[in-house]
């Protein structure tokens, strides 16, 4: 018998409390040990055969000896490892000590173990022993074990080529209550990262007892993660080879399972499967994870970057510049080679045909004639760790001159103004600049804004953009318009389009509309579980039973109970399925978890209204509104219940600002 979504609430009031489809999605920091991981040894790290953190891999280098050897020196195969005392020995072979804020740490020795001592201005100074390493060049991060089968990544890394210690999160102080800081959910490895730096992980959390129970495979990424178990393989000799990745594309999938910025549906991916059956990309519609022309700003790992690229879009894959076991170009970027290889004149597979020096108007041999300099700046991560933006956006300094938006130009020359490179880009380049991607970057930037008079503009814009990643991101950018009949035909529209990404985001942008349900029933049997997944969420915003089997959808939100986002899911499901006790018991998590998330604050006002807990409802909305100053909607939500507690001149005070920070808040100017 498959769980039904009983009917507690008026519809409206079941939206209201729901909200919107939140899609936070990353890979965090942190590491975190299993039982099992206690049993295995410690492997001393010379790079030998015998001695790899991923054992599987030596049956598989019997016969292909080639791709083995590149593997072995690549940052798959190191990604993970046990601490060793003759490699990590010189990282503690001194003490260092740093204040940050209210916190004191220090690298030591204890009785001749590597140990962390750790105080901030409330706890007596902590001892911590890490057992395991994250990470290959340019940095080492020590992971220490936690309560409930957890490994956490400690907030200093080494830089083995510089032989010193620093703090990956700068000058910046974190507060031990925060989510992010080093001891909490967002640096756990058994979340936020285990699956790609190890082979065959499963996370195992169990929500009653918030503990982990994981077990894996391997340390690093080694040959099944990647290939799969391959059960048709043949025994080692036979001289045959089967791999579950047989085409580019499916090869690409693998490879975004991990380089990616995306949420997991199901914790169970495997190679040659796809991608939107195991995972949500995150795109641009969220603020503040890209910039609004597609260049990358938080961590995104080069998936999302490369589709929303001229280039992903036209079929370039991982594997054209990369070789899938070195991880290493396949040719040189550094003169232009790998480049060339498609661009050079007259131009090959499609690409637009470049000549370097006419292109750059920059001398050969200089840092301005690369390709990569202008089209893949640099943005450094975790204060050493340089990454190149695979999004191949054009330079603009326009752009920055508008919206803030960063260009290569004066990542280079930053001596000089803004102004200054305008004026050169426009001396060089002239009308080319104004492109279809530069008047998207400032549709983008209002459409987060909310700015008034956007829509129009924007669904003419669609009509014209071919590329599925920025076709989805636009249609996302329309749910708070859907009052709109124009907004509601093009999600109708785009409902029926051929790629899974538009399709969810027209379910998620259109869930809160009424009616919207018997839309979604259609997607329920969808072949993409991404799209099956958000349909049935759509039922149950609406408080409609689904057609089809809960599982799937149940299936995601266990996945992911052990952060916040998922707590506030599963709070969400429990009052649709008539469990108000339950409900309660996860909203508390969620906002415990993550004491600064305005958003939790904001649901877990909406959960206690409808309890009939008004007083524990204004201390919630109160919280988000302070957490969030400049949100008009916790502004809103705190105005309603204080005209409910008959508290008028401050819910008229409050429904003020909310039009002054929102001026199109139609429900705002209404009440």
């Amino acid at each position: 018998m498959r769980p039904g979504v009983k009917k507690i609430l008026h519809p409206n009031v079941l939206r209201g409390l729901i909200g919107a489809w939140t899609l936070l999605a990353s890979i965090g920091l942190g590491c975190s040990r299993s039982k099992e991981s206690s049993t295995l040894e410690t492997l001393p790290l010379n790079l030998s055969d015998s001695k790899i953190p991923s054992p599987d891999a030596r049956q598989c280098a019997q016969c292909h000896r080639e791709a083995f050897d590149s593997w072995l020196t690549s940052q798959h195969a190191w990604a993970n490892r046990l601490l060793d005392p003759a490699k990590d020995g010189p990282a503690f072979a001194k003490e260092v000590s740093f204040s940050i804020g209210a916190s004191r740490t220090k690298v030591t020795r204890v009785k001749d173990r590597p140990a962390f001592a750790w105080s901030d201005a409330k706890d007596q100074e902590r001892l911590f022993f890490p057992e395991a390493v994250l990470g290959v060049a340019p940095l080492w991060q020590y992971l220490v074990p936690a309560p409930g089968g957890r490994w956490q990544v400690f907030p200093l890394a080494w830089d083995p080529a510089a032989q010193e210690w620093f703090h990956v999160f700068g000058e910046e102080a974190r507060d031990p209550q925060d989510w992010g800081h080093w001891f909490n959910r967002g640096n756990n490895w058994n979340s936020q990262c285990a699956s790609c730096h190890m082979t065959g992980f499963e996370k195992d959390y169990d929500p009653r007892t918030d503990a982990y129970h994981s077990r894996w495979r391997g340390m690093g990424v080694s040959c099944l993660q990647c290939h799969g178990e391959m059960k048709g393989h043949p025994e080692v000799g036979a001289g045959e080879d089967e791999t579950a990745v047989k085409t580019p594309g499916r090869a690409q999938d693998t490879c975004a399972s991990c380089h990616s910025r995306r949420e997991e549906l199901t914790g169970r991916f495997h190679p040659g499967e796809s991608f939107d059956d195991h995972y949500r990309l995150v795109l641009a519609d969220q603020e503040g994870v890209y910039y609004p022309d597609g260049q990358v700003r938080q961590e995104n790992f080069e998936y999302g970057s490369l589709l929303m690229s001229r280039m992903g879009m036209k079929g370039v894959t991982c594997l054209d510049c990369h070789n899938p076991h070195s991880g290493k170009l396949v040719q040189s970027a550094e003169d232009n080679s790998l480049c060339l290889s498609c661009h050079q004149p007259p131009g090959k597979r499609g690409a637009i045909p470049i000549e370097p020096l006419a292109h750059s108007r920059h001398p050969a041999g200089s840092k301005g004639s690369l390709c990569i300099e202008c089209h893949m700046p640099v943005t450094k991560y975790m204060m050493r760790d340089p990454r190149r933006d695979h999004g191949f956006t054009v330079p603009d300094p326009l752009l920055t001159q508008e919206l803030g938006i960063p260009n290569a130009c004066n990542r280079c020359h930053s001596d000089r103004s803004t102004e200054w490179a305008v004026e050169w880009t426009k001396k060089w380049y002239g009308s080319k600049l104004d492109r279809p991607g530069r008047r998207r970057a400032r549709l983008v930037a209002r459409a987060q804004r909310r700015e008034a008079g956007v829509v129009p503009e924007l669904l003419a814009f669609l009509e014209k953009e071919e590329n599925p990643a920025w076709r989805a991101t636009l249609i996302a950018l329309l749910a708070p318009w859907t009052a709109d009949p124009q907004v509601q035909k093009r999600l109708r529209l785009s409902l029926r389009s051929d790629h899974p990404w538009i399709r969810s985001a027209a379910l998620r942008a259109l869930q809160n509309l009424p009616g919207a349900a018997t839309e979604a029933e259609a997607l329920e049997s969808d072949p993409r579980r991404l799209a099956r997944v958000d349909a049935l969420w759509s039922s149950v915003v609406q408080g409609k039973a689904p057609r089809s089997d809960l599982r799937e959808l149940v299936q995601y939100l266990e996945r992911n109970a052990d952060q916040p986002q998922g707590a506030l899911k599963q709070a969400q499901f429990a009052m649709a399925q008539g469990e108000p006790d339950k409900a309660e018991a996860w909203i508390r998590k969620a906002a415990d978890w993550d004491r600064s998330s305005a958003y939790a604050q904001s649901l877990k006002g909406r959960l206690f209204h409808s309890l009939g807990k008004k007083q524990e409802a204004l201390e919630a909305f109160r919280e988000a509104r302070r957490l969030e100053p400049k949100n008009a909607d916790y502004c809103y939500d705190l105005a309603l219940l204080y005209a409910e507690l008959q508290r008028g001149a401050e819910a008229l005070e409050l429904l003020q600002e909310t039009v002054a920070l929102d001026p199109a808040f139609g429900r705002a100017w209404y009440n």
